[in-house]
C-alpha cells in the first residue's frame, strides 16, 4: 500500500497501529480539541495489565484506553503536524461559539447556507421552568420540547419542503425514547416521517 489513510483518528484506537505497517506514508487526520475514546469501562487492573506489557517507551501513556491513534501521533510526529483552518460543515452561527472558545477564533467558516437552510436566530436559550431529572428523565423538559417542535411541523406545512429535525438528548437513552413516544403521539407518523425526525 502507498498510503495508509487515517481519517476521524481522534475516534480510532491506538490498536489499530497495525494497519499503518501495510502502507509507505500514513496521512492522519483528526482533531485535537475532540473527544478520545474512553477508558470508563476498562477496570484499573486491566490497564496495569496492559502498562506491564508494554515495552519502555516515552510513547507509553499514549497507548493506553482512553487514548486515540491521534493522540499518539501528536506526540510521536509533532513536527509534521498541519492545522486546517477552514471549516466546511456549520454556518458561521452555528460554529461561532466553539470556535471562540476553543479554535482561538482560527476557523474560517466557509459554508454559505441557502435562505431556504436559514434559521435566525440560529441559536437561543430556552428555560424550563420546573424541570426536575428524575432518574434519566426530565418530563418537563420532554413536553417543552414537543411542544416545540409542534409549532415547527404546524410552520413546516406551509412551505413546499419541510425541514429536518433532529434532536440531541444528553440525559441518556431514557429521555430519547420518552421524546420519541410523546412526538409521535403529539405531531402522528406522517409529520414525523416528513420531517425526518431523529432523536438520539
Amino acid at each position: 500500500i502507498q498510503s495508509a489513510p487515517f481519517f476521524t483518528s481522534t475516534d480510532i484506537l491506538t490498536n489499530s497501529c497495525e494497519v499503518l505497517l501495510r502502507g509507505k506514508q500514513w496521512l492522519i487526520v483528526g482533531d485535537g480539541k475532540q473527544v478520545s475514546p474512553s477508558e470508563n469501562f476498562v477496570s484499573e487492573s486491566q490497564i496495569e495489565s496492559l502498562t506491564a506489557a508494554l515495552p519502555t517507551s516515552p510513547f507509553q501513556a499514549s497507548f493506553l484506553p482512553g487514548n486515540s491513534f491521534f493522540d499518539l501521533a501528536t506526540q510521536a510526529f509533532p513536527m509534521s503536524r498541519v492545522v486546517l483552518t477552514e471549516h466546511y460543515r456549520c454556518a458561521p452561527e452555528l460554529i461561532e461559539f466553539c470556535n471562540h472558545q476553543f479554535y482561538h477564533s482560527k476557523l474560517i467558516p466557509l459554508r454559505l447556507p441557502t435562505r431556504s437552510e436559514r434559521m435566525t436566530p440560529s441559536l437561543i436559550d430556552v428555560r424550563v421552568s420546573n424541570g426536575i431529572k428524575n432518574g434519566k428523565i426530565n418530563k418537563r423538559e420532554c413536553d417543552t420540547i414537543v411542544s416545540m417542535v409542534k409549532d415547527m411541523v404546524s410552520d413546516g406545512e406551509k412551505s413546499q419542503q419541510p425541514r429536518s429535525i433532529g434532536i440531541i438528548s444528553f440525559i441518556g437513552n431514557e429521555q430519547s425514547r420518552l421524546l420519541r413516544g410523546l412526538l409521535l403521539d403529539a405531531v402522528g407518523p406522517k409529520a414525523y416521517k416528513d420531517h425526518d425526525v431523529l432523536i438520539g
